[in-house]
């Protein structure tokens, strides 16, 4: 996930990357507890988002349903936190990465005529993986 969201970063206007950027700090740094408690009330049976979105939105029969009865949906829920605090750091991590890239290997790679993917493949995955391998 922090993978596309700092190619995707790459690719935005300043000021939407900036938002992103500074929405992606505030996110990483909440304390634990306080994203537990914040997906302890997403996940509420009575009041959480998640079963209001899957049940009006969705038209999923997920009223009054407790996500934490159910040891793989609490795992699931557990898993969500554990990305919820480790995302922000990887993509903007990554992000970072991203721009040590010289753009004239890109440029190089398009003249020789490799698409997006190639690109991608053999000049901004060999620069990017030691940083990506330590995240």
């Amino acid at each position: 996930i922090g993978l596309v969201l700092a190619h995707s970063m790459q690719r935005m206007t300043k000021a939407v990357r900036l938002l992103l950027t500074g929405a992606l700090i505030a996110a990483w740094s909440l304390p634990l507890l306080v994203a537990t408690s914040i997906f302890r009330w997403f996940a509420d049976s009575d009041y959480g988002v998640a079963n209001m979105v899957l049940t009006e939105y969705l038209g999923l029969d997920f009223q009054g349903h407790n996500w934490w009865l159910d040891p793989k949906q609490g795992f699931l829920m557990i898993g969500a936190v554990v990305v919820w605090g480790a995302v922000p750091f990887v993509a903007v991590t990554l992000y970072a990465a991203f721009t040590q890239v010289p753009s004239e290997l890109e440029e190089a790679a398009e003249l020789d005529g490799a698409g997006r993917i190639g690109v991608f493949r053999y000049v901004t995955w060999p620069v990017i993986k030691p940083v990506f391998q330590m995240v």
